[in-house]
């Protein structure tokens, strides 16, 4: 569905015409923080027709519009290409992305587009999995733990002697723990590793009073 614009009168073609197929939240911005185009998504996001940062937003307790507003502003100060996560945490949780990115415009300045990507489902599901394979690693210890206690007292011979067969057996019993045993244990270590070097540190921001 093509997205529409709520822009000024004098706003360019050519630069809304860069978000017209794009069903994200877009703005294109210039150096006095005036907003030349918008898209219908980012205006649902937003709950308002924005013509400049200068705006204020509908408050709202499910999107991070005001975190959103400011770190906007952030972003044209420092008139950079950034990213940030933005989360908001009232009646529900709200996991949003910003990118910002500065480009070349016209004679009157270059200019800055922002897109924000709506995160929650993504990170839902992705802690949902997160959750499954913990749970599925949690329930493989508890039999492998025993499996392997029950090898290590087989090779005592405490229970009966084992004859060559039941050796061979067991030798391959004890491989195959040793074996999901390492797996496990790589995957939590996989786990782990990735937690700790997310490159996206969420940004949390408390709700404007």
């Amino acid at each position: 569905m093509r997205a529409r614009f709520s822009a000024r009168p004098d706003d360019y073609e050519r630069e809304k015409s860069l978000l017209e197929f794009l069903p994200v939240g877009l703005l294109l911005l210039d150096e006095e923080a005036r907003v030349l185009a918008l898209s219908a998504e980012m205006e649902r996001m937003m709950g308002c027709r924005l013509t400049s940062l200068s705006d204020s937003v509908p408050d709202s307790d499910d999107f991070p519009r005001a975190e959103i507003l400011e770190a906007l502003r952030e972003a044209v100060r420092g008139w950079s290409t950034s990213e940030r996560t933005v989360s908001l945490d009232r009646q529900s949780r709200r996991h949003v992305l910003l990118r910002t990115a500065v480009g070349p415009g016209n004679a009157d300045g270059d200019r800055m587009v922002a897109m924000v990507i709506e995160l929650t489902e993504i990170i839902r599901q992705g802690r949902l999995s997160e959750d499954f394979m913990s749970q599925v690693r949690h329930d493989l210890r508890g039999p492998l733990t025993s499996m392997r206690g029950g090898v290590d007292l087989l090779r005592t011979e405490r229970v009966g002697r084992l004859n060559e067969r039941q050796s061979r057996l067991l030798d391959l019993l004890e491989r195959a723990c040793h074996q999901m045993i390492g797996i496990v244990s790589a995957a939590e270590s996989e786990a782990s590793a990735e937690r700790a070097q997310d490159p996206r540190g969420e940004q949390e921001c408390s709700p404007e009073s």
